[in-house]
């Protein structure tokens, strides 16, 4: 099984961080559109995942979307 995260937007990110069952890794002055995909093992079951971005002030009306997918169920966010 795969977790799967992409980012696009107004970039670079100043970092980004994300954790999938307890692995976290910081990555830093990060440009956009990222992807990543992490294999888990299939007998974990329940996967536990963050993503966490911090970003520059950005100009009017530009923004970030986010979306990670796990077991064929995806969540997207987005923030301008």
């Amino acid at each position: 099984m795969l977790v799967r995260f992409e980012v696009t937007g107004e970039g670079p990110l100043a970092s980004l961080a994300y954790t999938v069952n307890g692995r976290f890794t910081t990555l830093h002055d990060v440009p956009l559109t990222w992807r990543k995909s992490v294999p888990v093992a299939r007998r974990q079951g329940r996967v536990d995942w963050r993503l966490r971005l911090t970003a520059p002030r950005l100009p009017s009306g530009a923004g970030y979307a986010w979306t990670a997918r796990s077991s064929g169920t995806a969540r997207t966010r987005s923030a301008r």
